[in-house]
């Protein structure tokens, strides 16, 4: 995926996402990551640029209503902007509306697949709504990205065991 700020963001986000995937240590891991956000938070214009500010500000201060409206304007503008679509998420889930959010993040993956907030996001909704097979999936998946994210693993390992117990007992 190309962004559209620049033309080797997208090489740039995959030697950060190999180093990502393989270092052990948590600062550069956390200091990649910022790096990361950095990239998708740019949005190849300063008009696109600006209505991201105000759209963040929005979700700072609760007005998601507002704050929908102006990543849906994005949207429309780019809607090859995976960012754009992650952020409308998250009002969208703040706000409740987990089905919108979930459809958002759907379009967020689809453009970017190794979006870790994205995956995050999804599987803390799917934990919400009680469909614990597709959160362990979203969390398996962020974790081909992400293996040494703290207490991920075990994250996983816990969603897994009481899958298991769950299944055993409806058997």
């Amino acid at each position: 995926m190309l962004y559209p700020n620049k033309s080797h963001s997208g090489e740039m986000l995959d030697s950060l996402f190999t180093i990502l995937k393989s270092t052990k240590n948590e600062n550069e891991a956390e200091a990649v990551e910022d790096m990361i956000w950095d990239i998708w938070m740019e949005g190849g214009s300063d008009e696109i640029n600006t209505m991201m500010k105000r759209g963040c500000r929005f979700l700072r201060n609760e007005n998601f209503d507002s704050a929908i409206r102006i990543f849906a304007r994005m949207i429309q503008r780019n809607p090859d902007y995976p960012e754009a679509w992650n952020k409308r998420a998250t009002a969208y889930y703040l706000r409740g509306d987990f089905k919108k959010a979930i459809d958002d993040i759907k379009q967020t993956l689809k453009l970017e697949p190794r979006h870790f907030g994205g995956l995050s996001g999804m599987a803390s909704i799917y934990l919400v709504i009680g469909d614990h097979w597709a959160a362990l999936k979203s969390l398996e998946t962020l974790y081909t990205i992400r293996p040494n994210q703290p207490g991920l693993s075990e994250q996983i390992e816990d969603l897994h065991l009481q899958l298991t117990k769950y299944k055993k007992r409806k058997e």
